[in-house]
């Protein structure tokens, strides 16, 4: 006891205190200890409201890039079904044999990265959706049109449309 009152005495300047005695001593550290408790405290509330404004952040991110995607996707969408609806051809052999070389080049390089980007729409809107319900937040819902479901039946008129495509593809080869 006499070793922390000396160090009390030397570390924590109360040399101008009429008697260092037990009870001066132990209100010090007492201060001293109220004060680092509370500065931790507030060095703790203030580390949980920064994770809590990353995740907001990052859910945010999230937000903004599944609309992005799913903006891109559907405007692809739109583009090639006019084009897989289009079903006239200058009624020669060359003509459809170019109709099918477009065809097996959509179906090759084109569409494989939009079925990946399809992939990555659904596994992030689920993603976020289990992040925000973990935080107790509100579920997301996307902008009129961009629900994961419009871009599913999106999805399905576009198979549908290659289907009926191929389809007339083959009739006309056989033709």
């Amino acid at each position: 006891m006499i070793s922390c009152m000396i160090l009390c005495v030397v570390y924590l300047e109360i040399n101008n205190s009429i008697k260092s005695d037990e009870k001066v001593v132990m209100t010090y550290v007492s201060s001293y200890y109220h004060a680092f408790s509370t500065t931790q405290k507030a060095e703790q509330a203030a580390s949980r409201i920064c994770k809590v404004l990353t995740i907001n952040q990052e859910n945010e991110q999230m937000m903004e890039e599944y609309e992005r995607l799913a903006s891109d996707l559907l405007e692809w969408i739109k583009q090639k079904r006019p084009w897989l609806e289009n079903r006239a051809t200058d009624n020669t052999l060359d003509g459809t044999q170019a109709k099918l070389g477009e065809f097996r080049d959509y179906c090759r390089s084109q569409k494989p990265p939009k079925l990946s980007q399809k992939a990555k729409l659904e596994t992030d809107f689920n993603t976020l959706q289990t992040r925000l319900r973990l935080s107790n937040r509100p579920a997301f819902t996307p902008n009129e049109g961009k629900l994961l479901a419009d871009i599913v039946d999106a999805w399905k008129g576009l198979e549908l449309a290659e289907k009926g495509f191929e389809d007339w593809l083959l009739k006309e080869l056989r033709r």
